[in-house]
């Protein structure tokens, strides 16, 4: 399994804004096919919109509904 750490940055006032997902660290198997589910991630209230600024080179990918996901072949070099 790989560690995939998820920072979350709040660009906004609200103190009511919670993240609902912990711990923010999500783990995936190494050879996981694209579209495989790394983890959901919602908000309260669910009327705020979440968005990656950083994919990893489009490994990643958030849908509309929270769910990060595998967009492109994962696999670990060993050298």
């Amino acid at each position: 399994m790989l560690p995939l750490l998820l920072f979350i940055i709040l660009i906004d006032r609200l103190s009511s804004i919670q993240i609902e997902q912990s711990p923010k660290q999500f783990k995936i198997h190494e050879n996981s096919p694209n579209g495989t589910i790394i983890g959901t991630i919602q908000t309260n209230p669910s009327n705020y919109s979440i968005t990656l600024i950083d994919d990893a080179n489009g490994r990643f990918h958030l849908n509309s509904i929270g769910q990060l996901m595998v967009s492109a072949f994962i696999y670990l070099f060993l050298s």
